[in-house]
């Protein structure tokens, strides 16, 4: 069976965001909230925060936040509030992103577009990216 990966995980998201505001709202503030993308936006930000873990803060940063930094002998790592500064900059960057490339708006594809370019530009010497198998993993199909 194909099923196309990231809208399906989306409404599965947006199916849990409506049964816990079903729980506090009624059918007809819940019409309000679909109608004004609040529960798009719930969504949204639940994906970025869970990106922000998937891509970024279960990889190498959390070496470096243990003082664990290749080459350094001194390095002490990053202290726990500068950390969180980090991540709460690397989740509202990725929570902007995904709300731009979802956007039906023309100036939120001109921004996408010019943010990524500029990105991609930045990155262009950097090593062809390959699949992370600890993230691409068989194996995490067990733990489901």
């Amino acid at each position: 069976m194909k099923i196309m990966v990231f809208e399906t995980i989306y409404s599965l998201y947006e199916k849990e965001v409506v049964n816990e505001i079903k729980k506090l709202k009624t059918d007809e503030e819940i019409k309000f909230i679909e109608r004004k993308g609040i529960i798009r936006d719930i969504v949204l930000k639940r994906l970025a925060k869970a990106l922000s873990v998937a891509v970024y803060r279960n990889g190498k940063i959390e070496d470096v936040h243990a003082g664990e930094c290749e080459g350094e002998d001194y390095f002490r790592g990053i202290p726990d509030s500068c950390m969180k500064a980090i991540n709460i900059d690397v989740c509202n960057k990725i929570y902007t992103i995904l709300k731009l490339l979802l956007s039906t708006d023309e100036d939120d594809f001109k921004i996408a577009n010019a943010v990524l370019r500029f990105s991609e530009m930045c990155a262009s010497d950097w090593n062809e990216p390959e699949l992370d198998d600890s993230i691409y993993n068989k194996e995490l199909l067990d733990l489901l």
